[in-house]
């Protein structure tokens, strides 16, 4: 088993590891531990755990689904999905109910992610989905250590639900995946869409003189992997940063009256007409006149970013940390803390501290990164 090091910062050192014949730095290859721990939600290789070559094609073809223009186009569907959010807090709060904000954000992403990657509602937050519940059960039943311990797949009741959950994804996303195919088949000009399962489609067609009467099955199984890959992290990553946004929020309440200021003055006093305003297909671009919101939303993120990344070492590579040590990287994972960064003193003022307003000032200002 590969040693794990957490290094905030690093540098590679001068010398002869800087004349290495082979490239001296390390890849944007991932660990293979990543790859076993993701593969019992995943199901299999996606552009998150493939190796380089092979994911940053891909990654060119997916980045078209989050280009400016087609998000900006979303804004409506989104507000749709906002609303019905919105309905349930609302409902929560009149009766006095108390609640878990974390199912309750984790349903209204998915739904965000469906009208991205699925360019469809999936309706998680107002009852059962095939797709969203069997990733929220495939997570709940899901060892983190799985990768590691060798005697993981001696509980049978978790492999019986991670295969039951798998079979019923593939079963929701695979038939998108063939009702667009047939709907390209029929008339490919009605394909200009760039959600993920589209794009997917489109770059597998790209260059074909004669349509296939059916998906190859290798691409199809393939296409489904990286649909749920955008459901899984997505929605976690999402879902909990909406949640500390709240939590902070609470705890001051000088910033949440320059939010509410804000929205006041952008999309008007009353909160039941505020939807109408980016809604309007005129006004998309409306959320652009929230700049104290998108500090807010920074700051959350500085303080409690909700992912991190790994990275395969590489043979007489090494790292040099804050004592410096010189640390060889073969045969280990790198572990970047983004928690140690976004809190050091060293590039922030006041790092513990909760202000939005760090990212307003201008450089000289000291609050300034």
């Amino acid at each position: 088993m590969a040693d794990e090091w957490s290094i905030s910062y690093c540098r590679f050192p001068e010398g002869r590891d800087r004349n290495y014949a082979d490239d001296p730095k390390l890849t944007s290859d991932r660990p293979e531990l990543l790859r076993r721990f993701l593969k019992p939600i995943i199901g299999g290789l996606t552009i998150f755990d493939l190796d380089e070559k092979d994911w940053k094609p891909w990654r060119a073809v997916f980045n078209k689904a989050f280009h400016s223009e087609r998000v900006f186009g979303l804004v409506p569907s989104m507000v749709d999905e906002i609303k019905v959010f919105a309905a349930i807090l609302c409902d929560y709060a009149t009766k006095g109910k108390l609640c878990f904000l974390d199912p309750v954000t984790l349903r209204f992403t998915i739904d965000m992610i469906g009208r991205t990657a699925m360019n469809t509602s999936l309706h998680a937050q107002s009852g059962y989905n095939a797709l969203a519940d069997g990733m929220l059960s495939q997570i709940r039943w899901h060892d983190p250590n799985a990768g590691v311990n060798p005697f993981s797949h001696l509980d049978f009741l978790r492999t019986f639900v991670h295969r039951k959950n798998t079979r019923q994804m593939d079963k929701h996303i695979g038939a998108e995946l063939d009702k667009r195919f047939e709907d390209h088949r029929v008339d490919p000009k009605s394909t200009a869409s760039r959600s993920v399962i589209d794009l997917s489609l489109q770059e597998y067609l790209k260059g074909s003189d004669t349509l296939p009467q059916k998906l190859d099955p290798s691409f199809r199984a393939f296409a489904i992997r990286q649909i749920k890959l955008f459901v899984f992290p997505g929605y976690d990553s999402t879902g909990s940063t909406i949640c500390y946004c709240f939590h902070l929020l609470s705890q001051h309440p000088k910033v949440l009256e320059a939010l509410r200021e804000e929205h006041d003055r952008v999309l008007g006093p009353d909160p039941a007409d505020a939807a109408s305003q980016p809604e309007s297909p005129s006004q998309p671009r409306l959320v652009n006149n929230l700049p104290y919101t998108l500090t807010v939303i920074k700051e959350v993120l500085r303080l409690f970013p909700p992912a991190g990344t790994t990275r395969a070492g590489k043979p007489r590579v090494s790292v040099t940390d804050d004592a410096g040590n010189s640390l060889p990287t073969g045969d280990a994972i790198l572990w970047i803390l983004h928690v140690e960064m976004h809190r050091s003193p060293s590039y922030w003022v006041r790092p513990d501290e909760f202000l939005p307003e760090r990212w307003l000032v201008p450089p000289g200002h000291e609050l300034h990164p």
